[in-house]
């Protein structure tokens, strides 16, 4: 796991506590879940999405979803788990939309800020690499995108990435791992 991260256990306290009181029907306080997850929803579907028009709406309907599927949480994992499965299930039935601009070709992880302690050549040099790595991660099959923007991207340990995508540790490895020899023969023949 990655420095500085909050306490798993206590986040997940609070959330069943906002969650009690929203099957109490105490319904305001779903607003507390949106307020609390709105910019790491909207962050994880700019990093998968890539920048579209339609992230807005894409946060809009994994809030909705949310809503709508909350009756079925039990609660058997930590809430920050199972949600992650309803913003990736959501991301996916957008991408396989006829209509969605989030095709194969326009999904991917968002991009870095560049360091402007550079030089403008190691800049440029450094945005065409990233563009290009971005093209293959985007173009990875759902499975394997999915483990290495987990992990790279969202700093996840395999173990909560293996309990998102309801497989074991080692598929997510293997994955992973995969994902990156993809990428990586990808970017050596782009050169």
């Amino acid at each position: 796991m990655g420095t500085g991260r909050p306490d798993r256990a206590a986040e997940n306290e609070l959330d069943l506590s906002i969650i009690a009181r929203v099957r109490r029907g105490e319904t305001s306080a779903f607003s507390e879940l949106v307020t609390k997850y709105k910019i790491p929803v909207w962050s994880l579907v700019r990093r998968y999405a890539g920048n579209v028009p339609e992230i807005e709406d894409i946060c809009q309907e994994i809030f909705l979803n949310l809503w709508n599927s909350l009756p079925g949480f039990k609660g058997h994992s930590r809430f920050f788990t199972w949600f992650y499965r309803v913003i990736m299930n959501t991301c996916h039935n957008q991408a396989r939309k006829p209509e969605s601009r989030l095709s194969a070709n326009s999904r991917g992880v968002s991009e870095q800020l560049p360091d402007f302690r550079e030089n403008p050549l190691a800049r440029a040099e450094q945005s065409d690499l990233s563009e290009k790595a971005r093209k293959a991660i985007a173009e990875l099959p759902e499975i394997l995108k999915d483990a290495m923007v987990f992990r790279d991207v969202e700093d996840l340990s395999y173990a909560e990435i293996a309990e998102i995508l309801g497989v074991s540790e080692g598929t997510v490895k293997s994955r992973i791992h995969n994902a990156r020899l993809i990428v990586g023969e990808k970017l050596r023949k782009m050169f």
